[in-house]
């Protein structure tokens, strides 16, 4: 009997074991927001967190699971968002224990572009200047840089300390850069990139970038429009973070960004004459040099506008010699540099003979 009362006594200790197992599973389950979207889930601290800071519109959908991460040397339980990067610090106090990654500094290393090497502005009338790190917010991307921000006193609005706490200093004045094929207005933050899109209605017509995003995909892969392409020759130029590749076998010429997967047709075939094309150099001044390989001319072109300031006959048909090329692009380029040159607009239509650049 006694041992009857054993079993009885052990199946029901075993029962209520499983019991708990079970309460526990669904209470975790209950604690997690899954995202058909992408497939991952947020719990605990970062969900709480997520949630109390911006949430989607702030930070993006998830991008992978929490997971441990080696972050300046130390292991971190951190999680990806399209926008950002949460990070656990559980030896800080709230609401320090999550931080935000410096996903903006992140991806301007990544693209090989150096923020401190950003033009620095004076202080500006309606604006907020920051002497931290020389660069001026303004207009709509200071509304919503105000707007927004991490709660840490429980008061209504957000604080500066607040605002600075999620997106950060300024690392850049707002300036023109390409995104998906498109010209936009950006701002550069520690941890955000402010886009402004007049297309969307508000409050669409001001963006966050996907930080989260572009800084897992590395940007290291780029696709070229077309079945025809042969790239040639590649040039980059660090103050839009753009690069430009040009195509052998008809003279396109693409532009692209390091943060977007494609690039798009920047001078279409054929224009001015230019056939083929195969050396790119940009210049400081905002200048594209194009080699025409088999047309014999050399092009230069606004960066921006791609609009035609020169074109030069280079005699390569009649003369192929690598020094000849060297000696005709020498001249060119100090021919440009005089203090004082005509820029060449206009001159697409009548080529420049070399014994000008003399």
């Amino acid at each position: 009997m006694k041992g009857m009362v054993r079993i009885i006594g052990l199946a029901l200790g075993v029962a209520v074991l499983l019991s708990m197992v079970g309460v526990s599973g669904v209470q975790a389950q209950q604690n997690e927001r899954c995202f058909t979207e992408t497939g991952f889930c947020i719990s605990g601290r970062i969900r709480e967190f997520w949630e109390q800071n911006g949430g989607l519109g702030v930070f993006g959908l998830p991008l992978a699971p929490q997971q441990q991460e080696t972050l300046e040397g130390k292991p971190i339980q951190a999680q990806a968002f399209e926008r950002t990067r949460l990070e656990l610090h559980p030896e800080n106090a709230r609401p320090y224990d999550v931080l935000l990654g410096r996903l903006g500094v992140d991806r301007l290393t990544q693209q090989g572009r150096d923020w401190f090497t950003f033009p620095k502005t004076e202080a500006q009338t309606d604006c907020r200047f920051f002497a931290e790190t020389g660069h001026n917010v303004c207009g709509a991307i200071l509304a919503a840089w105000r707007a927004s921000g991490l709660e840490f006193d429980g008061k209504k609005g957000k604080s500066e300390a607040e605002s600075l706490a999620l997106f950060g200093l300024p690392v850049s004045d707002a300036q023109t850069e390409t995104i998906e094929g498109k010209d936009y207005s950006v701002q550069w933050f520690e941890r955000a990139r402010f886009e402004v899109h007049p297309e969307n209605q508000p409050p669409y017509n001001l963006l966050l970038g996907r930080l989260g995003a572009e800084v897992r995909s590395g940007g290291t892969r780029f696709t070229l429009p077309g079945n025809t392409v042969f790239p040639e020759g590649i040039a980059y130029q660090p103050s839009t973070g753009s690069y430009f590749v040009s195509s052998n076998t008809d003279g396109t010429i693409f532009r692209g960004t390091l943060s977007q997967p494609a690039a798009t047709v920047f001078l279409p075939p054929g224009g001015d004459g230019r056939t083929s094309a195969t050396g790119l150099k940009v210049d400081s001044r905002g200048r594209l040099f194009v080699s025409g390989a088999a047309t014999g001319q050399m092009f230069v072109y606004d960066a921006t506008t791609g609009a035609c300031w020169a074109r030069w006959p280079t005699d390569c048909r009649r003369r192929s010699s690598t020094m000849w090329r060297l000696r005709v692009t020498a001249m060119l380029l100090h021919r440009l540099e005089q203090p004082g040159a005509v820029q060449g607009i206009g001159r697409c239509q009548r080529p420049v003979h070399t014994s000008e650049l003399a």
